[in-house]
């Protein structure tokens, strides 16, 4: 097999680093049939997932059939269902989570909402269940208001973290901070959603994949983000908190809130699907599971097999990898 991806000097110049280290590694190194490999893994994680992507769009939409209602959404709960303990596990935090809240009574045979209970239960969701089945339940496409407020409900955001009145945003930042756990979350969302504007993704070192996970891990703590209304279109992630009381500290405050509402990092998963596949955002829209999960899947495992050549052959069974970089801006692999 072998693959050609020429016209790259963005990719040249973005991978000249490794190229050069690579380089130096083939004069050092006997085995030099593999030195080339970190080149190749970054490139598949920015380019190949894309072209696999773009030829599995036809095949694999759950909304390509004319005149039939899509909800992205939905079909992502409906493949939850079809999963033993992603349907455990998500009917165990509905059930928590869907109790009367405050300040509504509680009937006589219904309990109060248990916040600290109903985090719990949605760190267990998304600690135990496969990201292939839990991320398009989070980051569905939506054509519709109907389709995104069911998208902003999957968290069950009234017993969730939603209160009577918004705390302030540095209070809920100094709650989070006490809270070992919460702490690490927080540090660890920071750290991979902080933007950049040196990158193409707006997030650091392009981990846009990184984002996403630190993005869940923050759900089930005391700053649990979600999308700030139901508009299909013009998305925006937020933390039910105010800077309105933050007195000399409201810039201090702002700051913190708009890593969240202005992070085009966190964001970009929408517009990036439009521009990385050249199609139309209507096309992209009609394959929105695929979308998430197929360039998850794998942007996920050559993440976790970069630099490790010895798991990607075993992996992909493949018992050579050949590949020259060229002045031309030409990556050739050969398998």
């Amino acid at each position: 097999m072998r693959l050609i991806l020429t016209n790259s000097v963005f990719l040249v110049q973005r991978f000249k680093v490794n190229g050069l280290k690579c380089q130096q590694q083939m004069q050092s190194d006997s085995l030099s049939m593999c030195v080339c490999a970190c080149v190749f893994v970054k490139l598949l994680k920015f380019s190949f997932i894309f072209i696999f992507l773009d030829s599995s769009l036809s095949k694999m939409s759950p909304c390509s059939e004319a005149g039939k209602p899509c909800n992205p959404c939905l079909d992502a709960a409906k493949a939850c269902n079809l999963n033993e303990t992603c349907k455990r596990l998500r009917s165990a935090y509905n059930s928590i989570c869907s109790k009367a809240t405050p300040p509504q009574p509680a009937t006589a045979n219904q309990e109060p909402c248990s916040k600290k209970r109903c985090q719990k239960a949605l760190r267990q969701f998304f600690e135990r269940v496969s990201w292939e089945l839990s991320y398009p339940l989070l980051f569905c496409s939506c054509p519709d208001q109907a389709c995104a407020e069911r998208r902003r409900r999957t968290i069950v955001p009234s017993c969730s973290y939603q209160e009577r009145h918004k705390p302030s945003c540095l209070e809920l930042r100094h709650t989070c901070r006490s809270d070992a756990l919460c702490r690490s979350r927080l540090a660890d969302f920071h750290m991979n959603c902080q933007m950049t504007p040196h990158t193409v993704t707006s997030c650091p070192y392009d981990n846009y994949n990184g984002c996403l996970m630190s993005y869940v891990g923050l759900i089930g703590s005391d700053v649990t983000p979600n999308y700030s209304d139901n508009s299909p279109t013009n998305i925006t992630i937020s933390l039910w908190c105010s800077c309105r009381s933050s007195g000399h500290q409201e810039q201090e405050c702002d700051a913190f809130h708009r890593d969240f509402t202005h992070n085009t990092c966190l964001t970009i998963w929408k517009t990036r699907k439009k521009q990385m596949l050249g199609q139309s955002w209507t096309d992209a829209e009609r394959s929105p599971k695929v979308l998430v999960e197929a360039r998850l899947k794998i942007e996920h495992a050559f993440y976790e097999l970069t630099g490790n050549l010895d798991s990607f052959r075993a992996v992909w069974g493949i018992g050579q990898v050949l590949c020259l970089l060229d002045g031309q801006g030409s990556l050739k692999i050969t398998f």
